[in-house]
């Protein structure tokens, strides 16, 4: 196989689904978990092909060798990892114990009947108390404020960005800033401050553009959507939201404030992102930044160790990472999104409630301080809170001030329908220009409030 960029991003433990040779029950769906420690002998979860399914198999070898149960974490690559998992649902197999699903899975996964509850299991055993409450109510809770739970929140996968400290840091470009913009070149703290800076290192005459947005179209292959991922960061920042706690989309995800925020996406893309960045995701930004083509780029702190490996980034010594900004109210959100750890329903009593177990010794304080150590992406407070921790990557604390903060999108069923509807409609503004900005919203909520219109209509 040819060697890439993106094969690097595609680290990790492959076993094959085909290789799976646990023996199974007979598939009947059990509605509860089962109390009593069951005789299994292996368990299998299903995630995307990356560096922290690595390190969740890492973690998994250790309690292999504390309790003789062999977990398997079967790497699925992202392009086949959601039509994977909800084609193995829809034939109700038992091929996996558990899948770390993406938090827009919630609504699906809960109504559908793919995964247990695990509400009572979470909370009658404080493990629901030891995670971020962001991140519950983001990558566990269906519905939205109902307090049901339908998984153990695992991992943080967060937007941030990285950037490049010997160009912020350069005596010259740092006199010149401050000369031009009456404050000092720094890390940004809000969007006016991102767009100034930005616009400032954007030397095309030297090879050089600001920065390096999501524009990506394809929803399916890599979730979430990330031309929506990259525009929420601006749009929840700017005040707007999807919608209110009674769903309503209308004068909500339209009003000026989100208007405003598609027009600032594009204000950047057109000025100030580098040349063929009409399609730009995780690789595609990865790359640009490691030939030194933009002073700084969006990415999923799930990917950060990337940047910090002179292997894929030469720039990785110079490297720093931020938060997103905050907006003119002086709020600052964390977008887009992170997975939780969820129990299949299809699976025997036995492998249920072996699950069951291994989440229980994964949330442990200890065991989450080895899981954010490797991964950097743990939800687990204690872990969050360590000096250790927060100390031993330059991405960690910039992680540990996002996670707070948690803004997601929909984890409704219809997720994929609307969030194809974001994904078209904003590519078509940022990308082609298309059609005034408030046009662009406004079409947004519209056909996203007609989507879930007819499916609550439908729902029995």
């Amino acid at each position: 196989m040819k060697k890439s960029v993106y094969l690097l991003l595609l680290v990790g433990l492959l076993i094959p689904a085909n290789a799976l040779t646990a023996a199974r029950g007979s598939g009947a769906r059990s509605g509860d978990p089962v109390e009593q420690t069951p005789a299994v002998s292996e368990l299998n979860i299903l995630w995307a092909e990356w560096a922290p399914a690595a390190a969740l198999q890492t973690v998994a070898d250790r309690y292999s060798e504390e309790t003789g149960i062999t977990v398997h974490v079967v790497q699925a690559p992202w392009s086949a990892f959601p039509q994977t998992f909800f084609t193995e649902m829809e034939e109700q197999g038992d091929q996996y114990d558990m899948v770390v699903g993406d938090s827009m899975w919630l609504g699906r996964g809960a109504s559908a009947g793919y995964y247990v509850e695990l509400t009572e299991f979470l909370t009658s055993e404080d493990i629901a108390a030891s995670v971020v409450p962001a991140t519950l109510a983001s990558f566990a809770e269906f519905p939205a404020g109902s307090g049901q739970y339908w998984a153990y929140p695992l991992s943080g996968n967060l937007l941030g960005y990285a950037y490049r400290r010997d160009l912020f840091e350069d005596s010259k470009k740092m006199a010149a800033f401050e000369k031009k913009y009456g404050y000092p070149l720094a890390v940004p703290e809000d969007f006016d401050q991102l767009r100034d800076i930005v616009e400032f290192l954007t030397q095309p005459m030297d090879g050089i553009m600001g920065i390096g947005l999501f524009t990506a179209m394809d929803h399916l292959s890599l979730t979430p959507g990330l031309i929506t991922a990259g525009w929420q960061s601006v749009f929840v920042s700017f005040g707007a939201d999807w919608h209110d706690a009674e769903n309503t989309i209308i004068g909500v995800a339209n009003t000026p404030e989100a208007a405003a925020a598609a027009q600032y996406y594009q204000d950047l893309y057109r000025c100030c992102s580098a040349l063929g960045a009409a399609d730009a995701g995780v690789e595609t930004i990865l790359t640009t930044y490691a030939k030194g083509q933009i002073a700084m780029g969006m990415l999923y702190f799930g990917f950060a160790s990337l940047y910090s490996d002179p292997a894929t980034n030469p720039y990785a010594e110079v490297t720093g990472f931020f938060v997103n900004p905050q907006g003119a109210d002086g709020q600052r959100y964390a977008v887009f999104g992170g997975q939780g750890i969820s129990v299949i329903s299809f699976t025997d009593p036995e492998h249920q409630a072996a699950s069951l177990d291994f989440v229980r010794w994964l949330a442990q304080d200890e065991v989450q301080a080895e899981w954010a150590t490797l991964s950097g992406t743990t939800c687990n407070t204690s872990a969050l809170e360590s000096e250790a921790f927060l100390s031993s990557s330059p991405i960690n604390a910039a992680y540990a001030e996002s996670i707070e903060r948690v803004k997601d999108f929909w984890n409704v069923p219809v997720f994929a329908e609307l969030l194809g509807i974001s994904q078209k409609q904003l590519h078509n503004f940022i990308i082609e220009r298309t059609d005034p900005a408030q046009k662009v919203v406004d079409n947004i909520a519209q056909f996203q409030d007609q989507i879930l219109q007819q499916a609550e209509a439908a729902s029995p």
